[in-house]
């Protein structure tokens, strides 16, 4: 009965064409991915025209059973959230991204789009406040290889105390999830009115507990993947009406991107529909706090790079960035935000600084995953050949027969290194993170 009302709904919403928006819901839906590029030696010509580096597939491959997708080469990404690529583009043209923050930031999609855009002295926090969600956001911002994020488990309410700190804050709202009708039709049934009114007011209260910690002049991008008016265009007439003091920046869409604008009475967003454009639904609105915005001066630490990474990357790789402790690892992050992490961490739940590189085991350090994906190359490691069935192996933590010396060695397939085989007393140690490894079984 729920679906009813939502469809009813639709067919006052969209008048004209409620019956070809119905109708796509049925249809298959696409398949998208985002390359990197920082790993990708070439890159073929994007085919999503708001996202510099997506790509429509013809068909859903076995992701799961593919190498260059656990060392993070490309992120499957729905194709119109991507539109954040587009809006971050036109946002840089107003304000600099020293200190960007993704509110609701797992899976880590859109989390890995910031980064696309940060210089070496800017940064993200990346923020997960359930646990198993933000695990998965670590394991993603840790294989896409760049170390300009911390990220922290924390409520919105927490970075109220963040006065006027962020140039940039990325609220990806909690929704009552209709553009996923195509994708998930189970999520049709757990649909309701009474459901959507109440991720209205969450909504409305997320955005209350992170305005003060947005710089004047500063922006929020503020996006769901929901077509109900109540989480999106009236919702942000709402705010405006309860004081909060901002306007929406126009943006130049090409017409045949068949993008809908959406204009209220005082704010102007931009609508993703299943019937017009090759993806789901989206809405997203640029707002700008009113007020003049300045950067804030940044504090450029000298870099300390570790002498154990410092021989295993090359040293212009780490130009601007500086290895730190933290839970017994060593880390890897932009050299000024250490200078930021006193005033963070009085107020945040920092879960990971950068890319964990190695783990102290005594006074020794041991390679881990992140050493890999973030360097183009590592040195100082013998090099074992795997086989694709080793690979998969290596990958699933399954069992695996290598006659290896004592040692950490690198594994690599078709020269795509994999991670980390160590040897001690003639017992094999896969370091690959557990909690990544390949849980489903290969079909022949």
């Amino acid at each position: 009965m729920s679906f009813d009302h939502f469809k009813s709904r639709i067919q006052t919403q969209f008048p004209h064409d409620w019956e070809l928006f119905l109708a796509s819901l049925e249809n298959e839906p696409h398949t998208s991915i985002r390359y990197n590029p920082r790993k990708m030696e070439s890159i073929p010509p994007s085919d999503i025209p708001w996202a510099r580096y997506g790509h429509y597939l013809s068909e859903r491959p076995s992701f799961t059973f593919d190498p260059e997708f656990h060392v993070g080469k490309y992120y499957v990404q729905e194709s119109s959230s991507m539109f954040i690529d587009f809006v971050l583009g036109r946002v840089k043209k107003e304000i600099f991204l020293d200190k960007v923050l993704d509110l609701c930031a797992a899976p880590g999609g859109k989390s890995t789009i910031i980064l696309d855009h940060l210089d070496s002295h800017q940064f993200l926090v990346a923020n997960e406040m359930i646990p198993q969600r933000n695990s998965v956001l670590r394991e993603n911002l840790t294989k896409w290889g760049y170390p300009n994020f911390l990220i922290t488990e924390n409520k919105p309410a927490d970075f109220k105390a963040l006065i006027n700190y962020f140039d940039c804050i990325l609220l990806d709202a909690p929704c009552s999830g209709e553009g996923l009708f195509r994708k998930d039709k189970n999520a049709r049934n757990e649909w309701s009115l009474g459901g959507a009114n109440m991720c209205s007011e969450r909504q409305y209260e997320i955005f209350k507990s992170v305005w003060s910690s947005l710089k004047e002049g500063g922006i929020i991008i503020y996006s769901t993947c929901t077509y109900n008016p109540e989480e999106n265009e009236i919702l942000l007439e709402k705010l405006l009406s309860d004081d909060f003091e901002f306007e929406t920046i126009p943006l130049e869409i090409p017409a045949e991107w068949n993008i809908d604008v959406v204009e209220s009475q005082n704010t102007i967003g931009y609508r993703f529909l299943p019937h017009k454009v090759k993806g789901e639904g989206f809405f997203c609105s640029i707002l700008r706090k009113k007020g003049g915005y300045k950067q804030q001066e940044t504090k450029l630490s000298k870099d300390h790079i570790n002498i154990w990474l410092g021989q295993h990357i090359s040293l212009e790789q780490l130009k601007n960035y500086s290895t730190y402790k933290f839970k017994n690892s060593l880390f890897l992050s932009p050299s000024m935000l250490l200078d930021e992490l006193i005033t963070l961490s009085k107020h945040l739940y920092l879960k990971q600084i950068g890319i964990e590189v190695a783990q102290y085991k005594g006074v020794e350090l041991e390679p881990q995953q992140g050493l890999i994906l973030l360097a183009h190359e590592v040195y100082g490691f013998d090099k074992i050949e795997l086989s694709s069935d080793e690979t998969i192996a290596f990958l699933s933590h399954s069992e695996l027969t290598l006659h290896l010396e004592n040692g950490c060695h690198l594994v690599v397939h078709n020269q795509l290194a994999l991670g980390w085989i160590k040897v001690e007393k003639s017992k094999l140690k896969n370091l690959y993170p557990q909690g990544w490894k390949i849980r489903t079984k290969q079909l022949n």
